[in-house]
């Protein structure tokens, strides 16, 4: 980050706690870094639950051979 001047952004595994997700921001500030963090365990809980939420409705849906559409007025 120091030597390109561009920020960096990665979510990874929390060393404190091994069932959570922390997303870190590392970002030059003047002649050092900025680093900015948070714990994104419940969005990554929740995007979880949804992907098997689909899986589930597109197996259903093929088993019963019926389909699922919108349609907006």
């Amino acid at each position: 980050v120091l030597s390109t001047g561009a920020s960096l952004v990665f979510e990874t595994e929390s060393v404190a706690r091994s069932d959570s997700f922390v997303n870190f921001r590392v970002s030059p500030l003047g002649k050092g870094l900025a680093i900015t963090f948070r714990n994104v365990t419940p969005i990554r809980r929740t995007e979880e639950a949804l992907r098997e939420s689909q899986a589930r409705l597109e197996i259903a849906t093929a088993a019963a051979e019926i389909g699922v559409w919108d349609w907006n007025l």
